[in-house]
């Protein structure tokens, strides 16, 4: 999914990494911060809905296990040893904070 993913708050205005505004009402503020910040650019639903559409797809076509699995928010032992699931940017590298753990797709992905 395309995602500015953390942004920094200067000024009371929110800005990706380079340095473009993202307007208040794409912003999402977590309570703790994931991947040392605590905004991101919020997914859309459309986003959600053919992320949803696509994972149902390729799971089917690949035989992919759909069980959610918390840990794919870290660096996933599973992710690194090649195990078959779904995972993101964040379950393969520490300097990557796409996709973040919105509540919406965290819903979405436990109910597959």
């Amino acid at each position: 999914m395309c995602n500015w993913g953390a942004l920094k708050l200067q000024k009371s205005k929110f800005y990706n990494y380079l340095n473009q505004e993202i307007p208040l009402e794409e912003v999402y503020e977590y309570d703790k911060p994931f991947r040392d910040s605590l905004y991101y650019q919020k997914y859309t639903e459309k986003q959600l809905e053919s992320l949803k559409n696509l994972i149902e797809y390729l799971s089917e076509l690949y035989k992919i296990p759909k069980t959610y699995n918390s840990d794919m928010w870290d660096i996933s032992r599973s992710a690194l040893a090649g195990s078959p699931g779904i995972y993101t940017h964040v379950s393969f590298r520490k300097d990557k904070s796409d996709c973040h753990p919105h509540v919406k797709l965290i819903e979405i992905l436990e109910n597959l």
